[in-house]
């Protein structure tokens, strides 16, 4: 097995206000509590709404924070490129929010 090396973090980005996408404008909004009921997240993706919510939560790291932004972000792709298999597979999303988080990071 090979021996992973720890992620070295290089830079802390700047969570946009919003940004485009497919020719929409998204925004993104920090908020205490994360629209609809019952919903235990710490972000969400509304796409019908061009918006992502954020958990605004000072016990979350800087790095946390920004991996839930990232998290939200590739569903919006997936949903923009009409992949609605991909936009509701948590795994996928999550693994791709990753690898995005930590690629964009560490870029020199």
């Amino acid at each position: 097995m090979a021996i992973v090396e720890p992620l070295v973090i290089l830079i802390q980005l700047k969570i946009p206000s919003k940004f485009q996408l497919g020719g929409s404008t998204i925004t993104v909004e920090k908020v205490k509590q994360i629209t609809g009921e019952g919903l235990e997240c710490d972000g969400m993706a509304f796409y019908a709404k061009g918006k992502i919510e954020l958990k605004e939560d000072d016990t979350f790291s800087n790095d946390y924070k920004e991996w839930v932004f990232f998290h939200e972000l590739v569903h919006h792709i997936f949903g923009a490129m009409d992949e609605t298999e991909l936009r509701k597979n948590e795994k996928i999303v999550s693994q791709f929010a990753t690898f995005l988080h930590q690629a964009i990071k560490t870029m020199e």
